[in-house]
Parts: C-alpha cells; sequence; structure tokens
C-alpha cells in the first residue's frame, strides 16, 4: 500500500517528460506500435516528435534545459537522446501495450499510462522482494517488511522505476 501511494506521487507530480530520457523511452515504444518493422537506430517520425515537443513544452521541459525548439522549422526536432533502441525490447513490448489503447490521446495522457504501466513492475518488484525474503528469513521477521518499506520509500529507485524507462523492467 506504501509502494502504491509513494509511487502514484511520482507518476503524477512529476510532469510528463521530466523523467531521465523519458522522451527516448517513449518514443521507441510509440514506434513499435506505429512502425511496420521493427524500428531501428537512428529511425524516427518527425510528426510525432514535433507533437512530442509541443508537450514538452507546455511542460516547461525546454526551460529546465534553456533551449527552445522551433517547431516551424524543417530541421528534425529534439526531443533529448535518440531513440532506445535495444537488443531487450521486453519492457518496450509491455510499454507499448497502453499505447495501442491509447493511440489517439494526448502525449502527456499517454505519457502517464506508461508510468502507470511502470508503476505496476514497481509493485511487482516489492512483491517479488517480499515472496523473496519470506524464503530467507524465519517466518514474522522484522527485516521482511522493513526491507520491503525501505525499497518503497527510497525515492531514487521510486523515481526511477516509476518513469517510462527500461530499469522499471530491470
Amino acid at each position: 500500500l506504501v509502494g502504491l501511494v509513494q509511487g502514484l506521487l511520482y507518476v503524477f507530480l512529476i510532469p510528463p517528460w521530466w523523467h531521465n530520457d523519458e522522451p527516448g523511452h517513449f518514443e521507441f515504444a510509440w514506434q513499435i506500435v506505429h512502425f511496420d518493422h521493427w524500428p531501428q537506430f537512428g529511425e524516427f517520425d518527425e510528426a510525432m516528435r514535433r507533437k512530442v515537443a509541443a508537450s514538452m513544452m507546455r511542460f516547461g521541459y525546454y526551460d529546465v534545459i534553456n533551449y527552445q525548439p522551433d517547431l516551424a522549422s524543417l530541421t528534425p526536432v529534439y526531443i533529448g537522446v535518440a531513440p532506445q533502441t535495444t537488443n531487450y525490447p521486453l519492457y518496450y513490448l509491455v510499454a507499448s501495450l497502453p499505447l495501442r489503447v491509447l493511440g489517439k490521446a494526448d502525449f502527456a495522457v499517454q505519457d502517464r499510462a506508461v508510468r502507470l504501466m511502470s508503476l505496476g513492475m514497481f509493485l511487482l518488484t516489492l512483491w517479488a522482494a517480499w515472496k523473496a525474503l519470506g524464503e530467507v528469513l524465519p517466518e514474522g521477521h522484522p527485516a521482511q517488511w522493513m526491507t520491503v518499506l525501505f525499497l518503497a520509500l527510497l525515492p531514487g529507485f521510486t523515481d526511477t522505476v516509476t518513469s517510462i524507462s527500461d530499469d522499471a523492467g530491470a
């Protein structure tokens, strides 16, 4: 319960796109849904990037890095690091599921939906820690609940695994 509350705070209080490399991770999951082939390194959809950049501008992302993209120019729009193409795509395949359902929704809504999917992975991690500790500790040992509570309240861990990032899948 503590992990759920903590995770929901991180999902909804941190503005869309503000997690580390979140636009790039989102872009790869989006490409899996919208491309008719497996996305390759350096490949992107400029129209999608412009919409994401507009959403990023709306939430002040570019103000923090002191850069404002020119959405009217013909040059490619910068949305952060390159797409996160990888040989380990399981996280992105799972992350693409809410994007398949919310294909027409605003990109900020899609961002939060994928974050909620990552929150599910966070809760699964807490459950797995509980079960693993139950196997190695005597029944009712306080280290079991203390360790899981520590993980649920650890800010860096919670921030990372409630964002759009393959770290949540790891």
